[in-house]
Protein backbone atom coordinates (compact mmCIF):
# COMPACT_ATOMS: atom_id res chain seq x y z
CA UNK A 1 0.00 0.00 0.00
CA UNK A 2 1.25 3.45 -0.91
CA UNK A 3 2.01 6.56 1.53
CA UNK A 4 -1.03 7.89 0.28
CA UNK A 5 -3.27 4.81 0.65
CA UNK A 6 -2.34 4.68 4.05
CA UNK A 7 -3.27 8.58 4.93
CA UNK A 8 -6.31 7.96 3.12
CA UNK A 9 -7.14 5.06 5.31
CA UNK A 10 -6.05 6.45 8.43
CA UNK A 11 -8.41 10.00 7.52
CA UNK A 12 -10.81 7.48 6.58
CA UNK A 13 -10.85 5.75 10.06
CA UNK A 14 -10.83 8.70 11.92
CA UNK A 15 -13.81 10.11 10.10
CA UNK A 16 -15.71 7.04 10.85
CA UNK A 17 -15.11 7.19 14.61
CA UNK A 18 -16.35 10.67 14.91
CA UNK A 19 -19.57 9.82 12.88
CA UNK A 20 -20.22 6.89 15.15
CA UNK A 21 -19.15 8.72 18.48
CA UNK A 22 -21.97 10.95 17.37
CA UNK A 23 -24.55 9.26 15.92
CA UNK A 24 -27.26 8.49 18.90
CA UNK A 25 -25.79 11.15 21.20
CA UNK A 26 -27.99 12.96 22.92
CA UNK A 27 -24.70 15.43 24.54
CA UNK A 28 -22.66 15.47 21.38
CA UNK A 29 -22.71 19.17 21.59
CA UNK A 30 -20.62 20.72 24.64
CA UNK A 31 -23.02 20.59 27.73
CA UNK A 32 -23.84 24.45 28.91
CA UNK A 33 -24.79 25.86 31.87
CA UNK A 34 -26.55 29.05 32.98
CA UNK A 35 -28.03 31.00 35.53
CA UNK A 36 -31.13 33.99 35.84
CA UNK A 37 -30.32 36.43 37.39
CA UNK A 38 -26.30 36.47 36.77
CA UNK A 39 -25.18 38.32 40.35
CA UNK A 40 -27.03 38.42 43.54
CA UNK A 41 -26.80 38.14 47.37
CA UNK A 42 -25.88 35.52 49.71
CA UNK A 43 -28.77 33.31 50.44
CA UNK A 44 -30.99 34.65 46.71
CA UNK A 45 -32.63 31.66 45.20
CA UNK A 46 -31.38 31.43 41.44
CA UNK A 47 -32.70 29.44 38.68
CA UNK A 48 -30.33 26.85 36.85
CA UNK A 49 -30.73 25.78 33.41
CA UNK A 50 -28.52 23.31 31.39
CA UNK A 51 -28.07 21.71 27.87
CA UNK A 52 -26.07 18.99 25.99
CA UNK A 53 -26.00 16.50 28.91
CA UNK A 54 -27.33 13.25 28.29
CA UNK A 55 -31.39 12.34 28.26
CA UNK A 56 -32.92 11.65 31.23
CA UNK A 57 -29.72 12.26 33.27
CA UNK A 58 -29.05 13.07 37.33
CA UNK A 59 -26.88 16.16 37.13
CA UNK A 60 -25.59 17.17 40.58
CA UNK A 61 -25.21 21.38 40.46
CA UNK A 62 -22.72 22.78 42.33
CA UNK A 63 -22.02 26.00 43.85
CA UNK A 64 -18.50 26.46 44.40
CA UNK A 65 -17.36 22.91 45.79
CA UNK A 66 -20.90 22.29 47.54
CA UNK A 67 -23.38 20.16 46.10
CA UNK A 68 -26.45 22.79 46.23
CA UNK A 69 -29.07 20.87 43.72
CA UNK A 70 -30.20 18.26 41.88
CA UNK A 71 -31.71 18.43 37.95
CA UNK A 72 -33.04 15.68 35.82
CA UNK A 73 -32.40 16.18 32.23
CA UNK A 74 -35.52 16.06 29.58
CA UNK A 75 -35.68 13.95 25.99
CA UNK A 76 -33.43 16.59 24.91
CA UNK A 77 -30.59 16.45 27.61
CA UNK A 78 -31.51 19.92 29.19
CA UNK A 79 -33.00 21.16 32.18
CA UNK A 80 -34.62 24.35 32.92
CA UNK A 81 -34.61 26.66 35.76
CA UNK A 82 -33.94 24.41 38.38
CA UNK A 83 -33.31 26.59 41.83
CA UNK A 84 -30.74 26.62 44.07
CA UNK A 85 -29.48 28.71 47.03
CA UNK A 86 -27.14 30.91 47.48
CA UNK A 87 -25.19 29.77 50.83
CA UNK A 88 -25.43 32.70 53.32
CA UNK A 89 -21.95 32.42 53.65
CA UNK A 90 -20.73 33.40 49.97
CA UNK A 91 -18.67 36.43 50.25
CA UNK A 92 -18.77 39.44 47.76
CA UNK A 93 -17.31 38.94 44.33
CA UNK A 94 -16.90 35.63 41.95
CA UNK A 95 -17.63 32.12 42.17
CA UNK A 96 -18.55 28.98 40.06
CA UNK A 97 -21.57 27.56 39.61
CA UNK A 98 -20.93 23.88 38.09
CA UNK A 99 -23.50 20.96 36.57
CA UNK A 100 -22.31 17.18 36.64
CA UNK A 101 -23.50 14.54 35.33
CA UNK A 102 -23.48 11.60 37.88
CA UNK A 103 -22.72 8.61 35.10
CA UNK A 104 -20.24 9.50 32.65
CA UNK A 105 -19.27 12.74 33.98
CA UNK A 106 -20.39 15.85 31.41
CA UNK A 107 -19.75 19.13 32.88
CA UNK A 108 -20.40 22.24 32.44
CA UNK A 109 -19.58 25.79 34.45
CA UNK A 110 -20.31 29.48 34.61
CA UNK A 111 -19.64 32.56 36.59
CA UNK A 112 -21.83 33.74 39.25
CA UNK A 113 -21.20 37.02 41.01
CA UNK A 114 -22.43 37.60 44.63
CA UNK A 115 -23.19 41.01 45.73
CA UNK A 116 -25.38 42.51 48.28
CA UNK A 117 -26.63 45.87 46.71
CA UNK A 118 -27.57 48.75 48.56
CA UNK A 119 -29.02 49.93 45.73
CA UNK A 120 -31.03 53.34 46.94
CA UNK A 121 -31.60 55.69 50.35
CA UNK A 122 -30.91 53.47 53.89
CA UNK A 123 -30.96 50.05 51.51
CA UNK A 124 -34.30 49.71 50.21
CA UNK A 125 -37.67 51.28 49.96
CA UNK A 126 -38.64 50.52 53.55
CA UNK A 127 -36.04 52.83 54.17
CA UNK A 128 -34.80 50.84 57.68
CA UNK A 129 -30.91 51.04 56.70
CA UNK A 130 -30.66 47.83 57.25
CA UNK A 131 -28.65 45.10 55.62
CA UNK A 132 -29.74 41.70 56.25
CA UNK A 133 -27.42 40.15 53.81
CA UNK A 134 -23.99 41.26 54.99
CA UNK A 135 -21.32 38.89 55.41
CA UNK A 136 -17.91 39.72 56.02
CA UNK A 137 -17.39 42.84 58.64
CA UNK A 138 -19.14 41.70 62.26
CA UNK A 139 -18.44 41.88 65.63
CA UNK A 140 -15.34 40.04 65.44
CA UNK A 141 -13.30 42.15 63.06
CA UNK A 142 -15.12 45.27 62.74
CA UNK A 143 -12.43 47.00 64.85
CA UNK A 144 -10.13 46.19 61.65
CA UNK A 145 -11.78 48.17 59.72
CA UNK A 146 -9.21 50.80 57.91
CA UNK A 147 -9.26 53.59 55.25
CA UNK A 148 -9.15 51.47 51.72
CA UNK A 149 -9.99 54.59 49.53
CA UNK A 150 -10.66 58.08 48.79
CA UNK A 151 -12.27 59.31 45.66
CA UNK A 152 -11.24 62.86 44.99
CA UNK A 153 -14.37 65.20 43.67
CA UNK A 154 -13.52 68.27 42.64
CA UNK A 155 -13.62 69.80 45.80
CA UNK A 156 -10.51 69.95 48.22
CA UNK A 157 -12.25 68.10 51.13
CA UNK A 158 -14.07 65.71 48.69
CA UNK A 159 -17.27 66.97 49.55
CA UNK A 160 -20.08 64.16 49.32
CA UNK A 161 -23.05 64.86 51.67
CA UNK A 162 -25.27 62.11 50.99
CA UNK A 163 -24.49 58.31 50.90
CA UNK A 164 -23.61 56.59 47.57
CA UNK A 165 -25.77 53.39 46.07
CA UNK A 166 -23.88 50.48 45.32
CA UNK A 167 -25.42 48.05 42.72
CA UNK A 168 -23.07 44.83 41.42
CA UNK A 169 -20.28 45.89 42.60
CA UNK A 170 -20.41 49.51 41.44
CA UNK A 171 -21.09 52.32 43.58
CA UNK A 172 -23.08 55.56 42.69
CA UNK A 173 -22.95 58.84 43.71
CA UNK A 174 -23.32 62.79 43.97
CA UNK A 175 -20.62 65.56 44.71
CA UNK A 176 -21.19 68.83 46.51
CA UNK A 177 -19.53 70.64 43.23
CA UNK A 178 -22.28 69.07 40.98
CA UNK A 179 -20.31 65.76 39.77
CA UNK A 180 -22.72 62.27 39.41
CA UNK A 181 -19.78 59.00 39.30
CA UNK A 182 -20.06 55.79 38.84
CA UNK A 183 -17.03 54.22 40.92
CA UNK A 184 -15.40 50.82 40.74
CA UNK A 185 -16.08 49.68 44.58
CA UNK A 186 -12.87 47.44 44.54
CA UNK A 187 -10.25 50.49 43.62
CA UNK A 188 -12.29 53.50 44.16
CA UNK A 189 -11.52 54.35 40.03
CA UNK A 190 -14.17 56.31 38.53
CA UNK A 191 -15.61 54.20 35.73
CA UNK A 192 -17.99 57.19 34.55
CA UNK A 193 -18.77 60.62 35.80
CA UNK A 194 -20.83 63.72 34.53
CA UNK A 195 -20.33 67.26 35.60
CA UNK A 196 -23.34 68.65 35.90
CA UNK A 197 -22.06 72.70 36.25
CA UNK A 198 -24.51 72.65 39.15
CA UNK A 199 -23.51 72.91 43.13
CA UNK A 200 -25.71 69.94 44.71
CA UNK A 201 -25.40 70.83 48.68
CA UNK A 202 -27.77 69.06 50.85
CA UNK A 203 -29.61 67.20 47.95
CA UNK A 204 -30.53 64.11 47.88
CA UNK A 205 -28.73 60.92 46.86
CA UNK A 206 -28.94 58.34 43.72
CA UNK A 207 -31.16 55.10 43.14
CA UNK A 208 -30.42 52.11 41.04
CA UNK A 209 -32.95 49.79 39.52
CA UNK A 210 -33.41 47.14 36.76
CA UNK A 211 -30.09 49.00 34.87
CA UNK A 212 -30.93 52.50 35.51
CA UNK A 213 -29.28 55.17 37.72
CA UNK A 214 -32.16 58.00 39.25
CA UNK A 215 -31.91 61.03 40.27
CA UNK A 216 -32.84 64.43 41.07
CA UNK A 217 -30.67 67.21 39.32
CA UNK A 218 -32.19 71.07 39.34
CA UNK A 219 -34.45 70.62 35.84
CA UNK A 220 -35.90 67.31 37.33
CA UNK A 221 -35.88 63.42 38.00
CA UNK A 222 -33.52 62.13 34.99
CA UNK A 223 -33.19 57.81 34.62
CA UNK A 224 -29.24 57.33 33.51
CA UNK A 225 -27.80 54.18 31.79
CA UNK A 226 -26.39 52.68 35.11
CA UNK A 227 -23.35 51.35 32.44
CA UNK A 228 -22.86 54.59 30.71
CA UNK A 229 -24.24 57.37 32.17
CA UNK A 230 -26.10 58.30 29.51
CA UNK A 231 -29.95 59.74 29.91
CA UNK A 232 -32.79 57.18 29.65
CA UNK A 233 -35.79 59.74 30.06
CA UNK A 234 -35.89 62.72 32.02
CA UNK A 235 -38.84 64.11 33.90
CA UNK A 236 -39.17 68.64 34.72
CA UNK A 237 -39.86 68.52 38.30
CA UNK A 238 -38.83 71.55 39.95
CA UNK A 239 -37.42 71.59 43.32
CA UNK A 240 -36.59 68.36 43.11
CA UNK A 241 -33.93 67.26 45.58
CA UNK A 242 -34.64 64.38 47.73
CA UNK A 243 -33.34 60.23 46.90
CA UNK A 244 -36.08 58.68 45.07
CA UNK A 245 -37.64 55.81 46.55
CA UNK A 246 -37.87 53.11 44.11
CA UNK A 247 -40.76 49.95 44.26
CA UNK A 248 -42.15 47.16 41.79
CA UNK A 249 -40.73 49.36 39.25
CA UNK A 250 -41.93 52.71 40.04
CA UNK A 251 -39.74 55.78 40.78
CA UNK A 252 -41.18 58.17 44.19
CA UNK A 253 -40.20 61.14 44.56
CA UNK A 254 -41.47 64.82 46.42
CA UNK A 255 -40.78 68.63 45.43
CA UNK A 256 -40.62 72.20 46.73
CA UNK A 257 -43.57 72.40 46.11
CA UNK A 258 -46.16 70.38 47.89
CA UNK A 259 -45.81 67.32 45.26
CA UNK A 260 -45.52 64.15 45.40
CA UNK A 261 -44.78 62.03 42.14
CA UNK A 262 -45.08 58.37 40.93
CA UNK A 263 -43.09 57.99 37.98
CA UNK A 264 -42.83 54.61 35.64
CA UNK A 265 -39.26 53.66 36.10
CA UNK A 266 -39.05 52.23 32.41
CA UNK A 267 -40.34 55.28 30.31
CA UNK A 268 -40.56 57.94 32.40
CA UNK A 269 -44.19 58.29 32.47
CA UNK A 270 -46.38 60.20 35.16
CA UNK A 271 -48.63 57.79 37.04
CA UNK A 272 -49.38 59.99 39.12
CA UNK A 273 -49.49 63.29 41.23
CA UNK A 274 -50.42 64.17 44.95
CA UNK A 275 -50.67 67.61 46.31
CA UNK A 276 -49.16 67.33 50.29
CA UNK A 277 -48.74 70.71 52.69
CA UNK A 278 -45.77 71.96 52.67
CA UNK A 279 -43.92 69.19 51.07
CA UNK A 280 -40.06 69.18 51.28
CA UNK A 281 -38.13 68.46 48.54
CA UNK A 282 -35.28 67.74 50.80
CA UNK A 283 -36.86 64.40 52.25
CA UNK A 284 -37.16 61.24 50.44
CA UNK A 285 -40.73 58.99 50.70
CA UNK A 286 -40.61 55.71 52.40
CA UNK A 287 -42.48 53.19 50.49
CA UNK A 288 -43.97 49.82 52.16
CA UNK A 289 -47.45 48.14 52.83
CA UNK A 290 -49.31 49.36 49.89
CA UNK A 291 -48.51 52.80 51.31
CA UNK A 292 -46.00 56.05 50.23
CA UNK A 293 -44.98 57.75 53.36
CA UNK A 294 -43.69 61.26 53.39
CA UNK A 295 -42.92 63.99 56.02
CA UNK A 296 -43.79 67.84 55.65
CA UNK A 297 -42.89 70.22 58.18
CA UNK A 298 -44.66 68.78 61.12
CA UNK A 299 -46.77 66.37 59.27
CA UNK A 300 -46.40 62.63 58.21
CA UNK A 301 -48.66 61.84 55.00
CA UNK A 302 -49.35 58.23 53.95
CA UNK A 303 -50.79 57.98 50.07
CA UNK A 304 -51.80 55.00 48.22
CA UNK A 305 -48.81 53.82 46.07
CA UNK A 306 -51.37 52.89 43.51
CA UNK A 307 -53.74 56.29 42.99
CA UNK A 308 -51.68 58.24 44.98
CA UNK A 309 -54.82 59.38 47.55
CA UNK A 310 -54.74 60.61 50.80
CA UNK A 311 -54.90 57.65 53.34
CA UNK A 312 -54.09 59.39 56.41
CA UNK A 313 -51.68 62.49 58.32
CA UNK A 314 -50.55 62.85 61.54
CA UNK A 315 -48.99 65.73 63.00
CA UNK A 316 -45.78 65.53 65.71
CA UNK A 317 -44.96 68.66 67.76
CA UNK A 318 -42.28 69.92 65.32
CA UNK A 319 -40.43 69.96 61.85
CA UNK A 320 -39.40 66.57 60.76
CA UNK A 321 -36.34 66.67 58.53
CA UNK A 322 -35.56 62.92 58.20
CA UNK A 323 -37.48 59.74 56.30
CA UNK A 324 -39.30 57.31 58.27
CA UNK A 325 -38.89 54.11 58.66
CA UNK A 326 -41.15 51.14 57.88
CA UNK A 327 -41.47 47.70 59.95
CA UNK A 328 -42.83 45.50 61.72
CA UNK A 329 -46.25 47.56 60.74
CA UNK A 330 -44.91 51.00 62.67
CA UNK A 331 -43.94 53.97 60.83
CA UNK A 332 -40.54 55.22 62.98
CA UNK A 333 -39.84 58.92 62.57
CA UNK A 334 -38.18 61.86 64.36
CA UNK A 335 -39.65 64.97 65.04
CA UNK A 336 -37.66 68.38 66.30
CA UNK A 337 -39.93 68.28 69.89
CA UNK A 338 -37.08 65.85 70.08
CA UNK A 339 -39.49 62.95 70.08
CA UNK A 340 -39.19 59.58 68.24
CA UNK A 341 -42.56 58.30 67.12
CA UNK A 342 -44.12 55.03 66.46
CA UNK A 343 -47.08 55.44 63.93
CA UNK A 344 -49.27 52.75 62.87
CA UNK A 345 -48.60 52.10 59.22
CA UNK A 346 -51.77 51.23 58.84
CA UNK A 347 -54.23 54.25 59.94
CA UNK A 348 -51.22 56.59 61.55
CA UNK A 349 -52.45 56.52 65.28
CA UNK A 350 -49.87 56.69 67.62
CA UNK A 351 -48.16 53.56 68.83
CA UNK A 352 -45.82 54.84 71.70
CA UNK A 353 -43.08 58.27 71.55
CA UNK A 354 -39.86 58.45 73.78
CA UNK A 355 -38.60 61.84 74.46
CA UNK A 356 -34.68 62.65 74.48
CA UNK A 357 -35.15 65.70 76.26
CA UNK A 358 -32.24 67.95 74.34
CA UNK A 359 -31.38 65.54 72.01
CA UNK A 360 -33.33 66.88 69.16
CA UNK A 361 -33.45 65.57 65.29
CA UNK A 362 -31.59 67.54 63.40
CA UNK A 363 -30.39 67.35 59.78
CA UNK A 364 -31.35 64.67 57.89
CA UNK A 365 -31.21 62.85 60.85
CA UNK A 366 -33.60 59.38 60.48
CA UNK A 367 -34.03 56.28 62.44
CA UNK A 368 -32.34 52.62 61.04
CA UNK A 369 -34.16 49.90 62.32
CA UNK A 370 -32.64 45.69 62.82
CA UNK A 371 -33.15 42.70 64.30
CA UNK A 372 -31.31 41.62 67.45
CA UNK A 373 -30.90 38.25 68.96
CA UNK A 374 -30.96 39.25 72.62
CA UNK A 375 -33.55 42.12 72.65
CA UNK A 376 -36.93 42.84 70.24
CA UNK A 377 -36.39 44.62 67.44
CA UNK A 378 -34.63 48.18 68.20
CA UNK A 379 -34.85 51.49 66.72
CA UNK A 380 -31.51 53.39 66.80
CA UNK A 381 -31.65 57.10 66.49
CA UNK A 382 -28.62 59.36 66.19
CA UNK A 383 -29.62 63.03 68.49
CA UNK A 384 -27.68 66.09 68.13
CA UNK A 385 -26.13 65.55 71.62
CA UNK A 386 -23.68 62.99 70.21
CA UNK A 387 -26.06 60.20 71.32
CA UNK A 388 -26.42 57.42 69.74
CA UNK A 389 -29.34 55.28 71.30
CA UNK A 390 -31.22 51.92 70.74
CA UNK A 391 -34.72 51.95 71.73
CA UNK A 392 -37.03 49.06 71.65
CA UNK A 393 -39.76 48.95 68.42
CA UNK A 394 -42.23 46.96 70.58
CA UNK A 395 -42.19 49.18 73.20
CA UNK A 396 -40.26 52.35 73.07
CA UNK A 397 -37.53 51.94 75.96
CA UNK A 398 -34.41 52.35 75.97
CA UNK A 399 -32.22 49.79 75.77
CA UNK A 400 -29.11 51.66 75.47
CA UNK A 401 -27.63 54.66 74.81
CA UNK A 402 -23.52 55.34 73.99
CA UNK A 403 -22.18 59.23 73.69
CA UNK A 404 -19.68 59.09 71.24
CA UNK A 405 -17.75 62.30 72.63
CA UNK A 406 -17.59 65.91 72.01
CA UNK A 407 -18.41 67.55 68.82
CA UNK A 408 -20.47 64.29 67.02
CA UNK A 409 -23.74 65.73 66.88
CA UNK A 410 -24.59 62.60 64.36
CA UNK A 411 -26.92 64.35 61.39
CA UNK A 412 -27.48 61.22 59.16
CA UNK A 413 -29.19 58.06 59.33
CA UNK A 414 -27.01 55.00 61.02
CA UNK A 415 -26.44 51.84 59.16
CA UNK A 416 -27.02 48.51 60.89
CA UNK A 417 -25.47 44.96 59.06
CA UNK A 418 -24.12 41.48 60.96
CA UNK A 419 -24.85 43.02 64.79
CA UNK A 420 -22.81 46.14 63.85
CA UNK A 421 -24.24 49.92 63.50
CA UNK A 422 -22.58 52.07 62.41
CA UNK A 423 -22.91 55.88 62.46
CA UNK A 424 -21.22 59.40 61.21
CA UNK A 425 -20.14 62.47 63.20
CA UNK A 426 -21.60 65.61 61.90
CA UNK A 427 -19.11 67.94 63.62
CA UNK A 428 -15.96 66.12 64.42
CA UNK A 429 -15.46 64.11 61.44
CA UNK A 430 -15.68 60.58 62.84
CA UNK A 431 -17.21 57.61 61.48
CA UNK A 432 -18.09 54.89 64.43
CA UNK A 433 -18.86 51.45 65.01
CA UNK A 434 -21.06 50.06 67.71
CA UNK A 435 -22.07 46.42 68.89
CA UNK A 436 -25.78 46.52 67.55
CA UNK A 437 -26.95 45.09 70.78
CA UNK A 438 -25.44 46.68 73.90
CA UNK A 439 -23.68 50.07 71.95
CA UNK A 440 -20.33 48.84 72.95
CA UNK A 441 -18.00 50.92 70.40
CA UNK A 442 -16.01 48.62 68.24
CA UNK A 443 -14.30 51.66 66.27
CA UNK A 444 -14.18 54.83 65.32
CA UNK A 445 -11.78 56.30 62.67
CA UNK A 446 -11.56 60.32 61.14
CA UNK A 447 -13.30 60.80 58.08
CA UNK A 448 -12.02 63.34 55.57
CA UNK A 449 -15.87 65.19 55.54
CA UNK A 450 -16.81 68.08 57.79
CA UNK A 451 -20.30 66.97 58.26
CA UNK A 452 -21.01 63.13 56.77
CA UNK A 453 -24.53 62.47 56.50
CA UNK A 454 -25.71 58.73 56.24
CA UNK A 455 -23.16 55.58 55.97
CA UNK A 456 -23.80 52.45 54.91
CA UNK A 457 -22.34 48.97 55.17
CA UNK A 458 -22.26 46.65 52.48
CA UNK A 459 -20.15 43.73 50.57
CA UNK A 460 -17.66 44.43 53.76
CA UNK A 461 -17.62 47.84 52.48
CA UNK A 462 -18.11 50.90 55.17
CA UNK A 463 -19.34 54.03 52.71
CA UNK A 464 -18.86 57.41 54.33
CA UNK A 465 -19.12 60.44 51.77
CA UNK A 466 -16.33 60.05 49.52
CA UNK A 467 -14.26 57.47 51.86
CA UNK A 468 -14.75 53.84 51.39
CA UNK A 469 -12.87 51.64 54.86
CA UNK A 470 -12.66 48.24 54.42
CA UNK A 471 -10.87 45.00 57.01
CA UNK A 472 -7.47 45.58 56.63
CA UNK A 473 -7.97 48.56 54.25
CA UNK A 474 -9.06 45.93 51.53
CA UNK A 475 -6.41 43.51 52.29
CA UNK A 476 -8.61 40.50 52.76
CA UNK A 477 -9.39 37.58 51.13
CA UNK A 478 -13.40 38.38 51.31
CA UNK A 479 -12.61 41.10 49.45
CA UNK A 480 -11.03 38.67 46.06
CA UNK A 481 -13.33 39.85 43.42
CA UNK A 482 -11.72 37.48 41.08
CA UNK A 483 -11.48 33.64 41.88
CA UNK A 484 -10.82 29.95 39.96
CA UNK A 485 -13.36 27.77 39.03
CA UNK A 486 -13.10 24.54 40.89
CA UNK A 487 -11.35 21.29 39.35
CA UNK A 488 -13.95 18.85 38.67
CA UNK A 489 -12.48 16.10 41.10
CA UNK A 490 -12.87 18.31 43.62
CA UNK A 491 -16.64 17.94 43.43
CA UNK A 492 -18.56 15.40 45.49
CA UNK A 493 -22.33 14.65 45.11
CA UNK A 494 -24.53 14.71 47.88
CA UNK A 495 -26.70 11.67 47.69
CA UNK A 496 -29.48 12.88 50.20
CA UNK A 497 -30.34 15.40 47.34
CA UNK A 498 -33.97 14.94 45.73
CA UNK A 499 -34.19 15.68 42.07
CA UNK A 500 -35.81 18.61 40.49
CA UNK A 501 -36.88 18.44 37.06
CA UNK A 502 -37.16 22.60 35.98
CA UNK A 503 -39.50 24.19 34.84
CA UNK A 504 -40.89 22.74 31.51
Amino acid sequence: MTCSHVRLARVSALAAALASSCLGSAWAAPATISASPVYDHPSAQVGVSGTGFGVSQAVDIYFDTTDVGLAVTNGSGAFNNVPINVPASAVPGQHWITGVQRFKGRAAQTSFDVWTDWAQDKFDRRKKAYNPYENVVGPSNASSLDLDWVYQTGFTDDLVYQPMAVADGVAYGISYDGQIFALDTTTGSPLWYINTGVTFGYSGGVAVSSGALFVCLPGGLEALNASSGQTIWSVPISGCAASPAVANGVVYVGDASDHVYAINASTGGQIWQATVNGADGFIAPAVGDGSVFIASGETIYALDAGSGSSEWSATTGGNIYGTPAIANGKLFVGSYDNNLYAFNACCGGVEWKVNFGSGEFHGAGSPAVGPDPYNPTLVYVPTADGNLTAVSAVTGNIVWQTNLGDGAGPYGAPAVANGVVYVAGGYNGYVYALDASYGTLYWSAADDEYAVFDVILTNGMLFAGADAFAINGGNYPAYKKHRSAPKLSALHPDLRLKPHYGTP
